[in-house]
């Protein structure tokens, strides 16, 4: 009778087999023919359907399917003789379940490998991403060479370096992977040092663009005080003073939501404004070609596109234009300098040759032409539910391959009244100049490694990440995350923006009073802390405060006084039972990062090999709240 170690080699090899043989039949939801997902061990075992009965190889209808040739069915490839004693065997020995193939401690176990086999100098730009828990789920498993090749695709869409970068493995699964953040430009340090900094866990000047991915990342597990983690503390996390002590991120989360903004838009360091990214990208301001649209399959506005000219760069921005959507509409702003707009969006070549994204707004923005996140939802056809289309990975749903097809409608509905030279310059067929700046993105997509023909996979790891999205440490800290309340958590609280009579309400004018409220709804007294965001980015922490059960605290923004532009605010606060914290203000060196107020959520003890926490992240509520100002009452 075989071992438990013997057992479970043996029901090792017999899902090898199933995943060689059955997996494309009987696989995911999807493709489970006779309703039978192959690696779920409890449909193989259930005395219901006689599939596999424990014990006895000769009463068990797969065994005989597969032993007779019936299946895999057709011309499919057998199993083979030594495959067949092996089933066979395992039947006989009560079918041992199957081990798994993913765990913690194996992920630590192969990084602190490689970490090993690093030069100390080597190790300050090597980081970890890992596909290894989706081994043990059918759904995906079957799919992980469209999740490498997601990888693949994610980085390079998020590296400021002209190289195509390519994944580099440590396991022999091909599931954990070695990046290098100096490929990628993500060693550059965007924050300006602190020399008075009082939290000596988290130095401004220290942290990096991957550290703004460690802030978002949500799946984080706490290393325990095992001999192992111990050690990789002090060989890898200790040396490398990240932000937060991660050893590797998950690959699924990164490709989903890494190429999303606002980490898009910080990965990269896009300009705080559209004129700034055109003098970026030496783009002249001058020769340039339109085109003018009443249609659209995303904006519900009428367009003016516009080539920028640049011998190196793929440069086209649009000038989304005020209601209505008429063609007269359109003729009036299309021949104009300066088309009044309410902003727009632009696509653009990376170093390396691939698709960028960016997205402006010229409504209220200060610098002219700012930098959003998102599409606003009113500009779209369709509304989606986050209130907007974010930059990056919803752009490249449409333009994974550059520019979309269209037809100038200004050139022939100009009519007698527009100056012809000046029609003749602005707005000239552009049917070869799309064609030409396709080609460019195609040449560099086509040196992508791993591609799979067909869909994108990008997409399909983002359908499958929305489907399983395995919840972790709250990233308190985050920019993507608004509000977070962690299940089972005590504290309660309620955050408003009101008018000065007690009116909730999220949109004021220049010379109104911003009210704001907030509530402790529990049974326990609160620590909290509030930290306003400004329109322009700007971070301003107002300190940590008690608040004793069922009380309530209100305080007045003066923004008459202190907003001579319009612009969009938050408030975020973070509430806990326990004492909170120091946080950190980071402030840009440079533009193209946002500012962030960190927390010190943990340290590294002076032993260089033990992780302590200073804060439970699962015990923390945070919550956002944003308003609009506007133009003065009348």
């Amino acid at each position: 009778m075989p071992t438990a170690d013997g057992s479970g080699k043996l029901a090792g090899q017999v899902r090898t087999i199933f995943q060689n043989h059955c997996i494309q039949c009987h696989g995911s939801d999807k493709t489970a023919r006779a309703d039978l997902k192959i690696l779920d061990h409890n449909q193989l075992v259930n005395p219901n359907r006689s599939l596999v009965v424990k014990g006895k190889p000769d009463e068990s209808a797969l065994l005989q399917l597969v032993e007779c040739g019936s299946m895999p069915p057709g011309t499919a490839r057998k199993v083979s003789e030594a495959d067949l004693i092996v089933l066979r065997e395992w039947v006989a020995a009560g079918a041992p379940d199957f081990p798994p193939r993913s765990s913690e401690s194996d992920i630590l176990a192969q990084i602190q490998l490689d970490v090993n086999k690093l030069a100390p100098a080597d190790r300050a730009n090597v980081r970890y991403l890992s596909l290894n828990h989706l081994l043990d789920d059918p759904d995906a498993a079957k799919d992980l060479d469209a999740y490498r090749a997601a990888l693949v695709k994610a980085l390079n869409l998020l590296s400021t370096k002209a190289k195509i970068v390519d994944l580099e493995p440590i396991d022999p699964d091909r599931t954990i992977f070695r990046i290098r953040i100096n490929a990628l430009g993500w060693d550059k340090r965007p924050f300006a040092p602190n020399p008075q900094n009082a939290v000596k866990e988290i130095d401004p000047g220290r942290i990096n663009l991957y550290d703004l991915i460690l802030l978002e990342y949500p799946h984080a597990t706490p290393l325990d005080d095992s001999a192992q983690s111990k050690i990789l503390v002090e060989t890898y996390l200790n040396p490398l003073q990240m932000v937060r002590p991660v050893p590797y991120v998950r690959g699924d989360w990164f490709a989903a939501v890494a190429t999303e903004a606002p980490l898009y838009n910080d990965l990269l360091m896009l300009p705080a404004s559209l004129p700034g990214l055109e003098k970026k990208l030496g783009v002249e301001q001058s020769a340039r070609n339109r085109a003018g649209l009443t249609t659209s399959e995303y904006i519900r506005l009428n367009r003016v596109l516009e080539r920028g000219s640049n011998a190196k760069a793929v440069y086209w921005r649009t000038f989304d234009l005020e209601l209505p959507k008429t063609l007269a509409g359109l003729l009036k702003e299309a021949t104009a300098e300066s088309p009044e707009h309410l902003g727009g969006e632009a696509i653009f070549s990376l170093p390396n040759g691939l698709p960028g994204f960016y997205v402006a707004d010229a409504s209220f923005s200060k610098p002219k032409e700012g930098r959003l996140d998102a599409i606003p939802a009113g500009r779209l056809v369709a509304k989606p539910a986050s209130g907007g289309m974010p930059n990056g990975r919803s752009c490249m749903a449409c333009h994974a391959a550059g520019l979309r097809p269209f037809k100038d409608e200004v050139a022939k509905n100009a009519g007698e009244t527009v100056n012809k030279e000046m029609l003749a310059k602005w707005y000239p067929p552009l049917d070869e100049a799309v064609a030409e700046d396709n080609g460019r993105f195609a040449t560099t997509l086509a040196k992508l490694p791993g591609q799979p023909a067909g869909r994108d996979p990008l997409a399909l790891v983002v359908e499958h990440y929305a489907r399983k999205p395995a919840r972790g440490l709250l990233p308190i800290d985050g920019l993507g995350m608004p509000a977070s309340t962690p299940l089972g958590s005590p504290v309660k609280i309620e955050l408003e923006t009101q008018t000065v009579d007690g009116k909730p309400a999220t949109v004021f004018h220049l010379n109104e009073m911003v009210r704001i409220y907030l509530k402790n709804a529990g049974i326990e007294a609160i620590k909290y802390e509030f930290v306003a965001t400004d329109r322009l980015g700007r971070k301003i922490p107002l300190g940590v405060k008690t608040l004793q059960a069922g009380g309530f605290i209100t305080f007045d923004l003066p923004t008459g006084k202190k907003r001579e532009e319009a612009g969009q605010e938050h408030m975020i606060v973070f509430a806990s039972e326990e004492a909170l914290p120091a946080g950190v203000i980071c402030k840009p060196a440079e533009e193209g990062v946002t500012a962030r107020y960190i927390h010190a959520l943990s340290k590294i003890d002076e032993d260089n090999k033990t992780i302590r926490t200073l804060l439970d992240p699962t015990r923390v509520v945070k919550k956002t709240v944003t308003f609009e100002t506007v133009g003065g009452k009348e």
